[in-house]
């Protein structure tokens, strides 16, 4: 599963990593450390328009933006909001059909940037110890994302949730979890982001371990309310796999 992640990068970064073409947030940095199911988070995704049709340039290129939703996604049809509590992630494996995600992911798919995420690993009988897990070569990860927009019917208030989806892991995850988010390559960003775009599915897959690597952080991010640098303070070796050298 992914539920915790960093985002510590500026929005100019994100632009270029991400082909943003419009952003709701001014240029400034970005610095969370402990990001938290139900808190609000950044996505990438083609801007909508009325009736959440992608607004389109003159050369039929999507309007990309970095928006701001919250994390958990609630269905269009859900009558309790809290049903989002549960949704923070979505599993690969037969998401396009989901009642749950089928609509999101038809028309409404996103990337969720992150400087990497956490994940827990038990060690004997003592306590689990946190890794982080980031790309080696420092630039931010693209999580696959769906995103939805709910009315509250009582209020009209419109609330724009997320959730990220999760995978089979690769060699390196798979000494800490039985799951892990979706990493998209880079190449595949506009593919997965354009809804008239075919073979969505086949990107939801385990990015290749050499990709990353994961470093044990102090046992300060087990509680969301420690949200500041020192979590990242290392506690040893990078994870090594098992019989295999990244």
């Amino acid at each position: 599963m992914c539920g915790r992640y960093l985002l510590r990068a500026d929005t100019r970064l994100l632009e270029r990593a991400f082909g943003i073409t419009e952003s709701s947030e001014t240029p400034r940095d970005l610095a969370r450390f402990n990001i938290a199911p139900s808190q609000s988070v950044a996505i990438v995704r083609n801007r909508p328009g009325r009736e959440l049709t992608i607004i389109r340039r003159a050369d039929g290129a999507a309007e990309r933006e970095l928006a701001s939703v919250r994390w958990g996604l609630i269905p269009a049809w859900a009558k309790d909001p809290s049903v989002g509590n549960r949704m923070i992630n979505a599993r690969a494996e037969g998401v396009s059909d989901k009642p749950s995600f089928r609509a999101a992911f038809r028309s409404r798919r996103c990337i969720v940037p992150a400087s990497g995420f956490y994940e827990w690993q038990r060690q004997g009988r003592g306590p689990k110890q946190p890794h982080l897990i980031r790309r080696k070569d420092g630039e931010p990860l693209g999580l696959a994302g769906l995103w939805e927009r709910w009315h509250d019917r009582a209020s009209s208030e419109a609330v724009e949730t997320c959730t990220i989806i999760t995978c089979a892991p690769n060699e390196l995850m798979a000494e800490l979890h039985d799951r892990m988010p979706v990493i998209l390559d880079p190449a595949d960003y506009d593919r997965w982001l354009d809804p008239e775009a075919p073979g969505a599915e086949e990107l939801l897959r385990p990015c290749p371990a050499e990709w990353l690597e994961a470093v044990p952080v102090s046992t300060r991010v087990n509680s969301p309310a420690n949200d500041d640098e020192s979590i990242l303070q290392s506690e040893g070796e990078p994870l090594k796999v098992q019989g295999a050298l990244l």
